[in-house]
């Protein structure tokens, strides 16, 4: 018998929607069936390129009309994630959601609820977590193998703003408050802090300064209709629980670099080293040899740590199954804190937030 595929409808048909349909187009038990846009435009366009049947330009018509949708993807800008999310769980849909998974605390809360109500999956997309290097790194820190976690360094690097052209940046979301944007450190931040957290454990108190830098070629960081005027540039120190410390960062105008994720974490025993520019399943390790001297051998090693399962295939994988897998909602409250007290200590100058995880 054929198995009956997962029908998904993805909202928001920008970039990031592209990549999904990408991936979900290759996996055998689903099929997009729908799409939803602001921009009709920019929906039948999309439709088009993936063989979509159904397209509209309201998430609310679609959710009451296409009542055999079994999951939504939400791809649209951070101000709407709350509100589709929350829409399609009381429409009896499970939910994959960017990144960051709102903009707020009392947002993700009320999401989080929605979900556990409906009784559906959720996932949000903190896609290099599913690196298999990130995972060893993770389970190595977890067995003791690194000893006293001590110092931790992490940096996701881009160039797209200092090197865009001043015409490509009209109407930007992802720079404009008004938009609803975050700057960088919602949009890139969080992807580092979900990873170093992964890995390392969470943080118990939080320092940052952000920046807005000016942006070559524009004046006031106008272009056209459209107030650049969120973060650039973020620089988080962090207290974690296990005693460390650790320095955490994001930009936009890290020239030479496209897309690039490091993370370090050293030990009393050894270290580890997460670079994604270099792999996702080959992690670079240290371990400190028996009554090693101080300035002994220092030679770094390489662990293949096997092949990757994307977020989407896990997605429905938890579908089918009815097996929730990572990373969830709660993941994505946990980071969502992180931001918001990021946000908090740059108002009062950098001084520190306090986390409580549990409240």
């Amino acid at each position: 018998m054929t198995a009956k595929k997962i029908k998904i409808a993805i909202v928001g048909t920008g970039g990031m929607a592209h990549y999904h349909a990408n991936i979900f187009k290759t996996i055998k038990d689903c099929i997009i069936t729908a799409c939803c846009d602001i921009n009709r435009e920019r929906a039948e366009n999309y439709a088009k390129e993936f063989g979509i049947n159904k397209v509209y330009t309201d998430y609310k018509k679609m959710l009451n009309e296409c009542q055999d949708i079994n999951a939504v993807v939400v791809a649209t800008s951070d101000a709407f994630h709350a509100t589709v999310s929350i829409a399609s769980f009381k429409a009896g849909k499970h939910v994959f959601c960017e990144k960051p998974i709102s903009t707020n605390i009392s947002d993700t809360i009320k999401m989080i609820e929605a979900s556990k109500k409906s009784n559906k999956i959720n996932m949000i997309n903190f896609g290099y977590r599913c690196s298999s290097a990130a995972i060893k790194a993770a389970e190595l820190l977890k067995e003791g193998k690194l000893g006293e976690i001590k110092h931790i360094e992490a940096s996701y690097l881009q160039s797209w703003v200092a090197l865009a052209k001043p015409e490509d940046l009209d109407g930007n979301w992802r720079l404009s408050k008004k938009l609803g944007g975050t700057g960088v450190l919602g949009d890139i931040g969080c992807h580092i802090l979900d990873l170093t957290t992964f890995v390392a454990g969470d943080i118990s108190k939080i320092r940052c300064t952000l920046k807005t830098h000016k942006i070559p070629n524009l004046k006031n960081n106008v272009a056209g209709k459209t107030v650049l005027d969120a973060n650039t540039s973020a620089f988080i120190l962090g207290e974690f629980k296990n005693g460390a410390l650790g320095i955490i960062h994001a930009t936009q105008f890290a020239t030479g670099h496209a897309n690039s994720l490091r993370l370090r974490v050293y030990g009393s025993l050894g270290a580890v080293e997460v670079d994604l520019d270099t792999s996702y399943t080959d992690l670079k390790v240290f371990f400190c040899k028996k009554n090693q001297e101080k300035w002994g051998d220092m030679k770094w090693n390489f662990i293949h740590c096997g092949k990757i399962t994307d977020n989407q295939n896990k997605f429905i994988i938890s579908i089918k199954t009815g097996k929730q897998h990572s990373p969830t909602f709660e993941d994505g409250f946990k980071i969502q804190k992180y931001l918001d007290a990021c946000f908090k200590s740059d108002k009062n100058n950098g001084k520190p937030v306090n986390l409580y995880l549990g409240s």
